[in-house]
């Protein structure tokens, strides 16, 4: 598996015009490094969706090379915050399928 972390960048496999890359901030503190949250940036690097949880093997088989290896992006919180609060009641999961088949 590939070695990911917080604040990197990595370039998807089959991104679209408007999705190119992921921008992972977060990996969930309830399970550790299980799955994580990830931002859908484009060719920029400007954010296209704010927030999308994801299984690390997904993640992993979504993604191509390493882009940028520490870099901060101000992603907005929120939803992140309304999630982890759905998830601790089982309201809410993470997706186990490509990051673009999620996001088109």
């Amino acid at each position: 598996m590939l070695k990911i972390d917080e604040q990197q960048i990595w370039k998807l496999k089959s991104g679209t015009p408007s999705i190119k890359y992921a921008y992972i901030y977060k990996f969930c503190p309830v399970s550790g490094p299980d799955f994580v949250h990830i931002a859908i940036l484009n060719n920029q690097y400007e954010i296209e969706v704010g927030h999308v949880p994801f299984s690390t093997k997904a993640l992993c088989e979504s993604i191509s090379k390493l882009s940028e290896k520490q870099l901060y992006i101000d992603v907005p919180v929120e939803g992140y915050e309304i999630w982890l609060s759905k998830f601790l009641t089982g309201g809410a999961g993470y997706f186990k399928i490509p990051v673009v088949q999620a996001c088109t």
